[in-house]
């Protein structure tokens, strides 16, 4: 018995991979590269014109603009306006202003300088040394001082110092008071004789400040000297008996030099401190 053959059974048979190479699929692929193709070489040549790029948004009053995340804020800086020249009143009031500084200035600095020198004077002074170099000084800086023509013979010697006044008081005050002590005229010879013999050993009371006899006298002059009052010191040697002042002389003049170099260098000094302050109130110091 002779079966019927499939239909399928008749159908060529197909290799794998030997199919129709360009089936629908395959054309669609091209069609799209080809659009593509077209659509780039279209938009290269053509895209300025077809898509204008916008120029940026002027911004809105009230509106803020965003920010990009990689922006660094800054502040607006407004430009500061120029200055205005001044005018002519203004600059002549600040160049006179200018000067008047310039000028309490250096008022101001000669003045410390006086008082400076003034005061270094002052101290040469009580060395008991020649002090002409700080004479000098002060004379060039206060050239209208009356007072230091004066100072120029003792600013040549030097003038001794209350601390030797004082060491130099208790031998003077022997010799005065045996001075003092000289009987007057027709004294008789026993009174003569123990006057001389008082010049070996002279007692002197020194505790015993009143009194108008020649210890009560020096002791109080010796008081003063101690205290620094040699003009009052000079006035109560002054005032003994008999040949009292004359055996006193030296120590006298050496002490009247002290007050008197005392005496000119405070009017000195006082003259030059006024100044200083006056001058410091006229420039608002």
């Amino acid at each position: 018995m002779t079966l019927a053959s499939d239909p399928a059974d008749r159908t060529p048979n197909r290799r794998p991979g030997r199919s129709g190479v360009l089936t629908p699929v395959v054309w669609m692929w091209l069609v799209s590269c080809a659009v593509c193709i077209v659509g780039g070489a279209v938009v290269g040549l053509y895209g300025a014109r077809l898509f204008p790029v916008a120029p940026p948004a002027a911004a809105v009053p009230g509106i803020a603009r965003p920010t990009p995340p990689d922006a660094v804020p800054t502040t607006p800086v407004a430009a500061a306006p120029a200055p205005a020249p001044p005018a002519a009143a203004e600059t002549a009031a600040l160049a006179s202003r200018i000067d008047r500084l310039e000028a309490d200035h250096r008022a101001v600095t000669a003045a410390a300088a006086a008082a400076l020198a003034t005061a270094s004077l002052s101290q040469a002074s009580e060395t008991g040394r020649p002090f002409v170099a700080e004479l000098n000084t002060v004379a060039r800086i206060v050239p209208d001082s009356g007072d230091l023509t004066a100072l120029r013979p003792l600013a040549e010697r030097g003038v001794p110092t209350r601390e030797v006044l004082v060491a130099e008081f208790p031998e003077m005050a022997r010799q005065a008071s045996f001075a003092a002590k000289t009987p007057a005229e027709g004294a008789g010879l026993l009174t003569r004789l123990n006057h001389a013999l008082s010049a070996l050993f002279t007692l002197r009371q020194t505790n015993r400040l009143t009194g108008s006899d020649p210890d009560a006298i020096l002791a109080r002059a010796e008081r003063k000297v101690n205290d620094g009052d040699l003009d009052g010191a000079i006035r109560e040697i002054q005032s003994l008996p008999s040949n009292g002042p004359a055996a006193a002389k030296v120590w006298v003049d050496r002490a009247r030099s002290r007050a008197d170099l005392q005496r000119q260098i405070a009017a000195i000094r006082l003259k030059v401190l006024r100044n200083l302050a006056a001058v410091d109130r006229e420039a608002g110091l």
